[in-house]
């Protein structure tokens, strides 16, 4: 595994496995257990801003990651039309919800199967999946790195050292 992924390292093993020339087969017999799922709002945030960081690590990962790229995407027209909104005109920031929303809205129906409050739901977690996908982003730029990062390196300096 890359050392320097917090996530995906699975997905970056597979990639490097194709390129040499493996062959990936789905195996139903293996069960993959996480340590579950945030059944709250700041803990879905939280998770996806997690999860985010390795799309932008480089060009590479970043221009590979449609969500890193609407997330970008998302966050500059977000801007475009606050700055808007503060210089010419409040209704710019309507624009930005408009938007976003003829984007979001058949995503939505097509998770939920339906029109329903559900979808309404479906909505807002886009909003929010594709906010911690920017603050991702804010934090690979500024280096901010987690405390898994920093165990795992000194856990590999600590077993280099011991077969040394």
């Amino acid at each position: 595994f890359n050392i320097y992924l917090e996530t995906g390292e699975d997905c970056d093993l597979c990639n490097r496995a194709k390129a040499k020339g493996a062959k990936i087969e789905n195996n139903i017999n293996l069960v993959a257990y996480h340590r579950g799922y945030p059944n709250t709002l700041h803990g879905f945030f939280s998770r996806e801003r997690w999860h985010g960081r390795g799309d932008f690590l480089t060009i590479k990962t970043f221009m590979s990651s449609k969500p890193a790229i609407i997330s970008i995407f998302q966050s500059l027209l977000f801007l475009l039309c606050f700055l808007m909104s503060l210089l010419i005109d409040i209704k710019y920031i309507l624009l930005y919800f408009i938007i976003t929303s003829t984007i979001f809205i058949p995503f939505a129906i097509l998770k939920c199967k339906s029109v329903s409050i559900r979808t309404l739901w479906c909505l807002i977690l886009y909003y929010v999946y594709f906010a911690a996908r920017t603050f991702a982003a804010v934090d690979v730029l500024r280096k901010k790195k987690s405390s898994y990062h920093d165990k795992a390196k000194k856990a590999i300096a600590k077993w280099r050292k011991k077969l040394n």
